[in-house]
């Protein structure tokens, strides 16, 4: 059986870089790693203008109130 669970060709991690993960033991088992640096780009930055905005218009302390 190609992959599966306890056999992965393939190893993918979206972070920074793949820093949880055994390189050497991967490539020792036949795995392949790769990563996406960059790929949370936009979500980061969509995340910082959104707590900006938050905390200039006070949103957190309105949202406490109204609970």
């Amino acid at each position: 059986m190609l992959g599966g669970p306890q056999n992965p060709k393939t190893i993918a991690v979206s972070l920074g870089g793949p820093v949880n993960i055994d390189i050497a033991g991967a490539l020792a088992h036949g795995a392949f790693v790769v990563n996406t640096p960059g790929r949370n780009v936009s979500a980061i930055a969509a995340f910082t203008i959104g707590a900006i905005i938050a905390g200039t218009r006070i949103i957190t302390r309105g949202l406490d109130a109204l609970r």
